[in-house]
């Protein structure tokens, strides 16, 4: 059984000094018509980010190790503007997207054939693909997953139309899904932004974005179906990290018996054992869920003593969010492939729905020689168009 939630992220093309790492810049004034002089700008900058700070648009400052001193996450002074078709094309994609990457998931022959020019290559790769084909071949101990996945995209203008934008797949993440409490923050962020500049707006021009409380009935759901009130949720996390706890707030809101805890890899060396039926316990206590917001890339595994734990917790009753096989199949070289001609349809049979996914893709190659020969061949043909 899968259990899926998703959240939708926009990345701003909008820039201010608060935010200048953009594919496009436009001003203030071209969006809006209304021009801030110096002084304005900086009195703006100051009660926006105040504002931000007070509803949780924050992170941790990372100069300090000091786990409480936070400041404002980098945001846009106003909302980016977005067509409403394109967003409800992105909306009405997800459960397709979903669906897609947990078929690949479950498709081991497919996955095999993905990895196997890179595993030789990519050492990190290669240690999570051996624990997934043990995992795979002893048999899960646990049939029910949860998945919880971000799809990003960005802004492009249509092919046939210069005028319109089209929405174009960044990449479809399973794993850590973060910045889902910092969106649920900023509709009101920009919401006060506009209003403190008199610009008028609908309230379904911003809507609400309650990406954590589907995220949050996910856990509980989960918890739910392992059948053990006494059982916690794990919350496996990066020390002084706070993107979580927007999550956690969400599972206590729908049900406060429901205990969560927070463990590192270091702490789960230690404290971590199995039951006689391979239960998960912690410190005495059996998990239910495991959520990983820590744990997908190289750094967070310096030794050995890392990759046994993930196996060990691959292995266990523990529900996983995501399971390895998800986790695997969330790579960038799943992503790849999936845009290739014909690959879809092995897993996709309404032509409809292939046709509005594809249609997101971007151009992705391989890193042979031979695909590498045509990328550089294609952008040189685009370059001489461009300076003629």
């Amino acid at each position: 059984m899968l259990l899926w939630i998703n959240t939708i992220v926009r990345r701003p093309k909008l820039a201010t000094k608060l935010n200048v790492e953009m594919s496009r810049v436009k001003s203030v004034e071209e969006d809006y018509g209304k021009p801030l002089t110096p002084e304005r700008l900086e009195e703006m900058i100051q009660r926006v980010t105040g504002w931000a700070l007070l509803n949780g648009a924050q992170r941790k400052i990372t100069a300090t190790e000091a786990c409480e001193r936070v400041e404002h996450v980098a945001i846009t002074l106003f909302p980016s503007i977005l067509p409403a078709d394109v967003l409800r094309k992105a909306k009405s994609l997800q459960t397709s997207f979903q669906t897609l990457i947990y078929k690949v998931a479950n498709d081991h022959e497919f996955m095999k054939e993905c990895f196997s020019g890179l595993l030789s290559v990519d050492a990190f790769t290669k240690q999570l693909w051996d624990i997934y084909e043990t995992v795979t071949n002893e048999g899960p101990a646990q049939e029910i997953s949860l998945t919880i996945t971000r799809n990003d995209f960005m802004m492009e203008p249509a092919e046939e139309d210069s005028a319109k934008e089209n929405c174009k797949q960044v990449e479809f993440n399973t794993f850590a899904v973060g910045g889902c409490g910092m969106a649920n923050s900023m509709v009101d962020v920009h919401r006060y932004s506009l209003s403190l500049e008199d610009i008028p707006f609908e309230e379904k021009q911003l809507p609400e974005n309650n990406s954590i409380d589907g995220m949050a009935r996910g856990l509980v759901k989960a918890w739910q179906l392992y059948k053990n009130k006494r059982a916690v949720i794990l919350f496996v996390v990066e020390p002084c990290t706070p993107d979580h706890r927007w999550l956690e707030r969400g599972v206590y809101r729908l049900d406060r018996s429901i205990k969560v805890i927070y463990r590192t890899f270091p702490q789960l060396i230690i404290q971590m054992s199995f039951g006689e039926n391979r239960e998960l316990i912690v410190d005495g206590v059996e998990v239910a869920v495991v959520y990983y917001r820590y744990g997908y890339a190289p750094k967070h595994y310096p030794t050995d003593a890392e990759f046994k734990l993930r196996l060990d917790i691959e292995r266990s009753r523990a529900i996983k969010c995501p399971t390895l096989a998800v986790h695997l199949a969330g790579c960038k070289k799943i992503q790849q492939v999936l845009a290739e001609p014909g690959v879809l349809e092995r897993f996709i049979d309404d032509t409809d729905v292939i046709k509005d996914i594809r249609s997101t893709f971007v151009g992705l190659y391989r890193l042979d020689a031979q695909s590498y020969g045509k990328f550089l061949q294609l952008n040189l043909i685009k370059l001489r168009l461009k300076t003629r």
